[in-house]
């Protein structure tokens, strides 16, 4: 078939079905009205459903992403009291041992010499 053809057979149809409609009885019109917003709504419903589908998909995956850069932030570092120095620094200094050195600072003048090198002096 050819398009001319294909245009006369739904001109044909068309005026078939017109002339049909126009002899339907009024419980059949009622019918097909009915029918008609049936299929309507229904197809508004699920348009409705879809949008629902879409944002519930869109906040699980802002949740998400707000969970992972929490987790993947970590804890903060812990800030240093005393002007830096912790409680685990303190153990390292063992003052009973250390009274000797400190006790003669004519070494750490010697110490301080000695860093500089013998042809700076």
């Amino acid at each position: 078939m050819n398009e001319t053809d294909d245009q006369q057979l739904q001109k044909q149809a068309r005026e078939t079905l017109d002339r049909r409609a126009e002899t339907l009885d009024a419980a059949t019109l009622s019918r097909l009205n009915q029918a008609r917003q049936r299929a309507v709504a229904a197809s508004q419903a699920t348009s409705h459903v879809r949008w629902l589908g879409w944002r519930m998909a869109g906040a699980a995956a802002a949740v998400a992403g707000i969970a992972l850069t929490v987790l993947l932030m970590g804890e903060p570092t812990p800030s240093l009291p005393n002007n830096g120095l912790m409680l685990s620094d303190l153990e390292l200094i063992d003052l009973d041992d250390d009274l000797e050195l400190v006790a003669e600072p004519e070494f750490y003048d010697w110490l301080a010499e000695a860093a500089d090198g013998p042809g700076d002096a």
